[in-house]
């Protein structure tokens, strides 16, 4: 995946784990540093299958990784 269109980071607001959450991506080279509520949470990259991957392995719900992808082709289509 060709991710050098991504200028400006991706933030949403969502629910995970019971509670809303403050959602912000910003690319850092080939990977991503995910923060939640201003934390820095995990560090995400695309596998050579394009799909993207926790490298600290610190998210437990694939479906929040699902919905960081999809924000992030929609960043890079727009």
């Amino acid at each position: 995946m060709n991710t050098a269109l991504l200028l400006n980071p991706i933030m949403f607001v969502a629910t995970y784990w019971g509670a809303p959450a403050f959602i912000k991506v910003i690319q850092d080279g080939d990977m991503f540093d995910l923060s939640i509520n201003d934390q820095h949470m995990a560090t995400l990259a695309y596998t050579n299958n394009q799909e993207l991957t926790d490298i600290d392995e610190r998210l437990s719900g694939s479906e929040m990784l699902k919905e960081i992808s999809r924000r992030i082709r929609e960043s890079l289509s727009a």
